[in-house]
């Protein structure tokens, strides 16, 4: 049984059909982007959902608070819900499928 387009079945579980190499070259392209040069490009309503956890213990975090309050600051119809997960688990943490809901059904209200 295929479980979904991003995992393959392996005997015990499922894994990612994500290559090592993949991630290597969208990490690499990455670097060379200025992520803060497109907010201004963010005229609609945009929500952030910032993980509250370190990815690891100590290692930072994807969204460090300062770009999120410059982001707040600087997208005029930003909205920031912070989730009580990590980099890796926000995706499927219940608390991010609510916050989309209520943002979707009510994007204008902060």
């Amino acid at each position: 049984m295929t479980t979904g387009i991003e995992l393959e079945d392996v005997d015990g579980g499922v894994r990612t059909r994500t290559s090592l190499e993949a991630v290597a070259e969208d990490r690499a392209y990455t670097m060379t982007q200025d992520p803060y040069r497109r907010w201004k490009k963010l005229t609609m309503p945009t929500l952030l959902v910032r993980a509250k956890q370190e990815l690891r213990l100590g290692s930072g975090y994807v969204v460090p608070a300062e770009d999120r309050n410059a982001f707040l600051r600087e997208v005029s119809g930003a909205t920031v819900v912070e989730i009580d997960a990590n980099h890796l688990s926000i995706n499927t943490h219940p608390d991010t499928a609510s916050a989309i809901q209520r943002f979707l059904a009510y994007p204008s209200a902060r």
